[in-house]
This record gives C-alpha cells, structure tokens and sequence, in this order.
C-alpha cells in the first residue's frame, strides 16, 4: 500500500487493526496513530517503529494523499475530528464510527475527501470479523480496494449497496457476537440446571457453539441442521420448543430489528 495511514483512536478496534495492517506487510513507520489518551504511547512498545502522537501535536498532515481510518467513539468524534489539520485532496476516510452518517464525515472533511462508512464487528479483535462497508458518491474504484485491503487485515468485508442497509447489517454481524455469546451462556445455565458441573457445562456449551461456527462458514445451515435432526430424536423434541410460534426465529427477527430501530435513532 503506497498511502500514509493515519489511525485516529486507538482502542481495542483501532490496536487490532493496527496488529492486521502489520501482518499484512504495512511497515509501522507509515503508520501515524493518533490518540488524546497518553496510555496510547504505549502501543510503541507492542509495534517497534508506530508513531503515536496526541491529535493536538500534529500541525499538519502528509501533503499527499493518505488513508485516514476513524476508530472513535461517537461521542468524541466530532471534537477530534476538529483538531485534525486538512486532509490532501484525493484522501479516503474510512469510518467505524457508530451513527455517524457518510454526510456528517463529508461537512467536516470536505468535498474532496472520499469516505467511506464501515462496521467491523468483535471477531476482528482475533483477526476473525467481518466488516460491512458502503461508499460515499464521490468514492473512486481505487479508493473503494484501498478502504477493504484495510478491513481485510482483521477479516471479511462486505459491500453494501446504500447506507440505509448499515443499521439492519450492523444488527446482524455487529451485535450478532453478543447473540451467539448469550447462546453460549444459556447453552452452559441449562447443563448446570440439569446436573452437570458448571466447569463441563461451559466446555461443552463452547466447543459446541465454535465448531458449529465452523461448519456453517462453509456449509448450507439449514442442511447442517437436519443432519443433527432425527425423526422423533432428542433434538427434534428440543426444536420443537425453539421452534413454537413466538419462538426462537421470531425472537431472533425480532431483536435485530430493536437493534436496526435502535442505530437509526442514534445516527438521527
């Protein structure tokens, strides 16, 4: 990758990321990370070479064009975003920044800076996510490869059609890892409930939940399901309960639109 990277916030997203881009072959010297936090400094110790700076200190920014990735917090984003010297034309900004729309980095950076918004979930923290991006009008095909070679150093990516698709995607793959892991927690309660000791519940409840992870990466579920069914077995008597009307599929619908309705209310 031939642009500057600038990194501004360095939190779990932003240090995973950093850990990708290195794996992937980008030196740490064209890295600049930017954090208010002074705890930030010591990422220099985990990256021989980073640069770590607080956003105040830098008084300008390289005068070609870079790719500025925005990990913070949405509460703080704006504010930081302030302190930034301009941008070089023909840069891309690629947003993680929860509700914040593609206009609102567009008003702050300028017309010519191209921004692209996208939603990495938990997963990309162990290098195993996926990433939901959409392009602003003026994002080029180049800057549009440049923005998911980033993403792609912590996982998958996926292009959206229209930002109006983020909120309902951000429901699935962004809150899905708490879903799963409340399966998980249920999956452990109900062995304990049932006699087993909480230790061999836990363990079997995640080496369940991961090994079935595995196999739908790359098989239809739906086929994986009916090969664990037997006719009148113990897990038909099972699906049979998350399977009731009101049941699982529908609490499953029905909390991923709480999610969607929830994002789009944050982001108005």
């Amino acid at each position: 990758m031939k642009e500057r990277v600038i990194l501004l916030g360095c939190g779990r997203m932003g240090r995973a990321l950093i850990g990708g881009w290195i794996h992937q072959g980008v030196q740490p010297a064209h890295i600049l990370a930017l954090d208010p936090d002074p705890a930030a400094a010591r990422l220099q110790a985990s990256f021989p070479g980073l640069r770590v700076e607080h956003p105040d200190s830098v008084a300008r920014l390289d005068e070609l064009p870079t790719i500025l990735v925005v990990a913070l917090k949405p509460q703080g984003a704006e504010a930081a975003l302030h302190t930034l010297p301009p941008l070089a034309a023909g840069s891309t900004a690629v947003s993680i920044v929860a509700g914040k729309s593609i206009s609102f980095l567009e008003r702050l950076l300028g017309p010519e800076v191209g921004v692209v918004r996208a939603m990495p979930n938990l997963p990309s923290a162990i290098g195993r996510g996926i990433s939901v991006l959409v392009a602003g009008a003026t994002v080029t095909p180049e800057q549009r490869v440049a923005s998911a070679h980033l993403l792609d150093a912590v996982g998958e990516t996926v292009w959206l059609a229209s930002e109006d698709q983020l909120d309902t995607a951000t429901a699935i793959s962004g809150g899905g890892p708490a879903y799963v892991f409340l399966m998980v927690e249920a999956l452990a309660t109900a062995g304990e409930h049932l006699g087993l000791d909480h230790t061999v519940s836990l363990r079997l409840a995640r080496a369940t939940v991961a090994g079935s992870g595995a196999m739908a990466v790359s098989n239809n579920p739906a086929e994986l399901r009916c090969q664990v069914v037997s006719p009148g077995g113990t897990t038909q008597a099972a699906l049979e309960v998350l399977l009731e009307q009101t049941g699982f599929i529908d609490m499953i619908e029905r909390a991923t639109r709480a999610a969607r309705d929830r994002a789009r209310e944050l982001g108005a």
